[in-house]
C-alpha cells in the first residue's frame, strides 16, 4: 500500500474504499466467511489437493471406526449365541472345510 501511495500521491481511506460498492460487499462476504470457519483459497493448488485428500481420508477413518464397531457388536452377538447353543471355542475356531471346486462326485 505504501508504494501505490507514493506512486498516486496518497493513499485510500477507510471511507474511500467502503464507498465502492464491490470492494464493499467483498469485505461484508469475507468476514461472514470467517466467521463461518472458510478459509481463503491457497495461491497453491497442490496445497488444496493435499487438504481435499486429507479431509477425504479422514472422513474414510470415521466410516471404518464407525464399521468397525458394528463389526464387534456381531461378533459378540455371535459369541453369545453359540455359548447359548453349546458350541466350544474349538468348535467356533476349527478352520473352514476345503471347497471341491473339480466338482468330483463321491
Amino acid at each position: 500500500m505504501e508504494v501505490i501511495a507514493r506512486r498516486e500521491n496518497g493513499g485510500w481511506s477507510r471511507q474511500a474504499l467502503s464507498g465502492n460498492s464491490r470492494i464493499a460487499e467483498t469485505y461484508k462476504q469475507r468476514k461472514v466467511d470467517l466467521r463461518k470457519g472458510k478459509s481463503r483459497k491457497s495461491p497453491d493448488p497442490a496445497l488444496d489437493v493435499v487438504q481435499r485428500q486429507l479431509k477425504d481420508r479422514e472422513a474414510q477413518i470415521t466410516d471404518l471406526k464407525v464399521k468397525l464397531v458394528q463389526y464387534e457388536e456381531r461378533f459378540i452377538t455371535m459369541i453369545r449365541n453359540a455359548a447359548v447353543h453349546g458350541l466350544t471355542q474349538h468348535e467356533l475356531e476349527e478352520p473352514l472345510p476345503d471347497i471341491d471346486r473339480k466338482g468330483s462326485k463321491s
